[in-house]
């Protein structure tokens, strides 16, 4: 008697169980609103109780209704769900819909699946057909997140999706897994017949969660596209000013240089030292034969130095001189920014930047070392940091701009050392 309670209550409510379950699944990332715990089980309770009303008018008005507008529970509850979501989650009707479909794709797909393998089999046994369904079911979402979530954590933190492509995705979804099976009830299709449909079902499903999810990675990448772009054309205006400082600086010290050399015996011996010694910090300047790389090691160089952090470059900035000097100048610029926050937090002995070159089959290895004591996440292969809205921008313009030459980049962190690479294809080779 107790296990067929729950056999009916398994085969009443599995559906919006699963469909919960797995909408969750992908909203859960996404910003909370407040009370979110009580919102959640309000939510839950209203869309079970809403199921169990569904369920309850489809049998007091027969099978007949059922197979004319049956299909409209389903919508109704999907409607529902989408409600439930921005109810819970700070997010609009398109990031809910995205959510939504994806978890009703995998609970339809579970479903199905065990539907074919009753048939296959010529029947299951309720435990097997519980067995199969939230065994398919939590595959599904495996799947999804290590294909799709763990690559692409922040896209599923703030859902944006704009394109009509998804609301066709949606549309697409409801018609072939709701009206198609509806007419086969319909017309009394069953079989082999049935059991393809089924397949054909759970395949549209697929499609419908891989066109949803290359939505939102495109999406995304669009979104960080400008955004790299935004900053090159920054770092562009700020090369631009840095490098007329620096000349500025340069000639200005060239001429007090002559003027102190004119006050020899005219003034205090050591008050004089000092002053040249002031002066020849600007002209101890790295010099690599790259001039959009050597005013990012002057401008930075002088911070270093101000705050007890040896810069060392072993570089032949002549190799690189086929990039425009606002590339160079970016890339340059956020390795050692980067490398710059992690080092001034440590001890003076580990205050320690290295910039090295070398040649390795056709190509010139650019490599930032430095020391650090933080726990870095990654992200595509990258590190990002959480502080301000444009985490991790700086690590992956730099990638980009490697890539665009047939470049790679490479960061690794191993015990308490930092290592970037760039591999730029020598263009001699």
């Amino acid at each position: 008697m107790f296990w067929e309670v729950l056999k009916d209550l398994w085969s009443d409510f599995s559906f919006i169980i699963l469909f919960i379950i797995g909408t969750a699944f992908i909203a859960f990332r996404m910003p909370k609103r407040s009370y979110f715990l009580v919102r959640v089980i309000c939510c839950v309770v209203a869309l079970i109780a809403l199921s169990f009303g569904l369920i309850k008018l489809e049998r007091a008005l027969g099978w007949d209704f059922f197979l004319l507008v049956g299909g409209g529970k389903y919508v109704v509850q999907y409607v529902a769900v989408c409600a439930s979501v921005i109810i819970c989650y700070e997010c609009d009707v398109f990031a809910s819909s995205f959510c939504a479909t994806i978890g009703y794709a995998v609970q339809h797909i579970a479903q199905r699946m065990s539907d074919v393998m009753g048939r296959l089999l010529g029947g299951l046994l309720p435990i097997f057909d519980f067995l199969i369904i939230v065994s398919v079911f939590a595959l599904g979402l495996l799947a999804i997140y290590f294909l799709s979530i763990r690559r692409q954590k922040f896209a599923y933190t703030n859902i944006k999706i704009e394109s009509p492509i998804q609301l066709i995705a949606t549309a697409v979804l409801l018609l072939s897994t709701i009206f198609i099976e509806m007419q086969f009830f319909n017309l009394r299709i069953g079989g082999e017949a049935m059991m393809y449909e089924r397949l054909f079902s759970s395949i549209c499903a697929l499609m419908v969660i891989v066109l949803e999810i290359n939505t939102l990675v495109k999406k995304r990448i669009a979104d960080d596209f400008k955004k790299l772009q935004k900053l090159l054309n920054e770092e562009r205006e700020k090369y631009v000013q840095e490098k007329a400082n620096v000349e500025m600086i340069n000639l200005k010290c060239h001429d007090i240089r002559h003027q102190l050399r004119a006050m020899e015996g005219r003034i205090d011996a050591e008050a004089l030292r000092e002053l040249s010694d002031t002066i020849n910090i600007y002209n101890t300047q790295i010099k690599t034969g790259n001039e959009a790389i050597d005013v990012v090691l002057a401008t930075q160089g002088l911070y270093c130095l101000n705050n007890d952090i040896r810069l060392t470059c072993l570089l032949d900035g002549k190799k690189l001189n086929f990039m425009p000097d606002h590339e160079l100048y970016a890339f340059f610029g956020n390795a050692i920014e980067n490398a710059i926050h992690a080092v001034e937090k440590l001890d003076k002995e580990k205050r320690v930047i290295s910039i090295a070159e070398k040649r390795t089959e056709g190509f010139v290895n650019i490599s930032f070392t430095n020391y650090f004591e933080e726990n870095l996440t990654f992200e595509e292969g990258l590190p990002v940091s959480k502080q301000g809205e444009n985490h991790g921008f700086g690590t992956r313009s730099m990638r980009m701009i490697v890539e665009k030459y047939g470049g790679r980049l490479n960061v690794t962190a191993q015990d308490d050392l930092f290592m970037l690479d760039a591999f730029f294809p020598l263009q001699d080779a």
